[in-house]
């Protein structure tokens, strides 16, 4: 199973290609796929393995970092749980 990350896009180098942002890392993104869709700065992208599969609204994007801050941090917990080191 793959994951998409909600991304940001905070600058636009020419048609094809952005650099998005999330959780404060920045990452250059592929916008291939997106062919015929206008991106903007301050657009939200859903990015797997550096390419942009689909627009998302901000909305969105909060909600699935809720979703993954929740998994992140019951992963945590359960390394304590059991003594693993982080």
């Amino acid at each position: 199973m793959c994951l998409t990350i909600p991304m940001v896009v905070v600058e636009k180098n020419g048609d094809w290609m952005a650099i998005c942002e999330a959780k404060g890392q920045r990452r250059p993104v592929n916008l291939m796929l997106l062919a015929g869709e206008t991106v903007e700065i301050d657009d939200y992208l859903s990015v797997q393995m550096g390419n942009a599969i689909s627009k998302i609204s901000r909305e969105d994007a909060v909600e699935v970092w809720k979703i993954y801050d929740e998994l992140l941090d019951s992963e945590v917990k359960v390394q304590t749980l059991h003594g693993a080191k982080t």
